[in-house]
């Protein structure tokens, strides 16, 4: 291939990714304003934290038996990883949950637990994804960490995953959890190496 097909063919890719880019920042980031919003939220509340790696033990448990005992095993991990160690929340599985929801978060009065579906070819790293959305919104309702309404809220807790180093395993097992979609995650992505790179965001680094 001479220089000018090479020319002609690395133009159409940085022409294609542009495009990508300019879709994803303006057209397909439906809730841009929300999470820019949430982002900012979690900055003045908590420090930024790096990535989250299951315990292998606790999660090759999970991958044997979605029990009671593994899950909940497993949100206190997840809940470690956040800063809250002493915490921990019953989770219990059940393939009775309404529409279609993949799990649920219940605060009552007869104490806060997690729900979460459990279907017959249920995949390990689909159901950690959707127990670290459930622990998340524990954590911000234990911590006061919320928004006005429940949509604003969905969206900081799904935010809230990303914010706090849950992203590959977001990547790996992603669902349709909450309220935000693919395009929508990488421009969350996106805006937090930036603003750490930039200094405007506080990351404490797991020892």
């Amino acid at each position: 291939m001479d220089a000018l097909g090479q020319l002609v063919i690395g133009g159409s890719l940085l022409i294609a990714a542009l495009i990508i880019i300019i879709y994803e920042n303006f057209f397909a980031v439906k809730h841009k304003k929300e999470i820019n919003l949430s982002l900012e939220y979690l900055s003045s509340k908590r420090p930024m934290r790096s990535a989250y790696e299951p315990n292998k033990e606790l999660f090759e448990r999970l991958q044997r038996e979605y029990s009671t005992a593994n899950l909940s095993a497993m949100a206190r991990d997840i809940l470690k990883h956040v800063g809250f160690p002493n915490s921990s929340i019953p989770v219990y599985p059940t393939t009775d949950m309404i529409g279609n929801s993949a799990g649920r978060y219940v605060c009552g009065p007869d104490g806060n637990y997690i729900e979460i579906r459990i279907m017959q070819d249920a995949k390990p790293n689909e159901v950690l994804a959707t127990l670290i959305h459930e622990c998340m919104h524990y954590y911000l309702s234990s911590t006061g960490v919320r928004l006005g309404d429940t949509i604003k809220n969905e969206i900081l807790t799904d935010t809230a995953t990303l914010y706090f180093g849950f992203g590959e395993i977001i990547d790996r097992g992603y669902v349709r959890i909450g309220y935000i979609k693919n395009a929508e995650i990488n421009y969350i992505k996106r805006k937090l190496k930036k603003d750490e790179k930039q200094g405007n965001i506080i990351s404490f680094k797991r020892m």
